[in-house]
């Protein structure tokens, strides 16, 4: 099963993500690397990107991008959450059918971010959706907060469903000078 990212941090298209490195097989070799290791354990892909930030100093932003997008494939495929969006309700999280969520897990989720009080609506005035809800077809929606990284909103929500794991170290972490 591959997990699928659509709209979260887009990475620009027309430019390459590894610009300032000489020569076009140089780069490919990059992104065939980037690849293989998005697809094995999450240390490779964290000691590929510490390797080329010995090699070249700071990531542009794009690479940083890049990085935490293919980070999120190995969370994503251990809890069977096949697809994640971007959408102007929120983040949207679309489970496989041998997803290891449990529907306890789920309520529990919801159940967390469910407002304790709900005050009476004046006549004529809709309800505020919900912060976290679970459609009809069972996507978890889950409101986006604009103050609010928007990696670090996806890592904490799979951490509340149940992922455990190493994450990729983030951009502040690895390029700090020591």
């Amino acid at each position: 099963m591959m997990a699928m990212i659509h709209s979260v941090g887009a990475v620009p298209c027309g430019r390459p993500v590894f610009p300032r490195y000489s020569g076009a097989m140089h780069g490919q070799a990059h992104y065939r690397r980037l690849s293989a290791a998005s697809n094995a354990h999450p240390e490779q892909l964290a000691d590929l990107k510490e390797e080329l930030l010995d090699r070249f100093g700071p990531l542009p932003p794009e690479a940083e991008t890049l990085f935490l997008l293919l980070g999120l494939k190995h969370p994503l495929r251990s809890l069977g959450i096949s697809k994640v969006e971007l959408a102007p309700v929120g983040l949207v999280f679309s489970f496989s059918e041998t997803t290891s969520v449990t529907p306890e897990t789920l309520i529990a989720f919801i159940e967390r971010f469910r407002p304790k009080q709900v005050k009476p609506l004046k006549k004529g005035q809709k309800p505020a959706p919900d912060p976290v809800r679970l459609t009809p077809d069972g996507r978890l929606i889950v409101a986006v907060k604009a103050e609010g990284d928007l990696f670090e909103q996806i890592e904490a929500v799979l951490t509340m469903l149940g992922w455990s794991g190493a994450w990729i170290p983030s951009a502040s972490e690895l390029n700090r000078v020591d």
